[in-house]
């Protein structure tokens, strides 16, 4: 990949139960996840568009979107526009 990282040791049963509670995340919901800038060219309003229809068919889903950068407040709009907030 690209400018890709190596992400490390996956993560033990504790530290992921660590971080869901820390981000709000039932322990027991599936996860979508993407880390990195938050810019236009990544398109991550198409994740979110596509996460309004996991949500609508699984409700306990959530997506977990991680970074910053210019798309930030377009991205919250666009969560709020899709009645997804709660589960992003």
């Amino acid at each position: 990949i690209y400018n890709g990282i190596d992400p490390g040791p996956r993560p033990d049963a504790a530290r992921r139960s660590a971080a869901r509670r820390r981000l709000g995340v039932p322990q027991d919901a599936c996860v979508i996840g993407t880390v990195g800038r938050l810019d236009p060219v990544k398109q991550l309003t198409l994740m979110l568009q596509a996460h309004a229809q996991v949500v609508a068919r699984h409700p306990h889903a959530h997506a977990v979107i991680v970074g910053e950068g210019p798309e930030r407040a377009c991205l919250e709009a666009a969560a709020a526009r899709l009645g997804v907030t709660r589960a992003v």
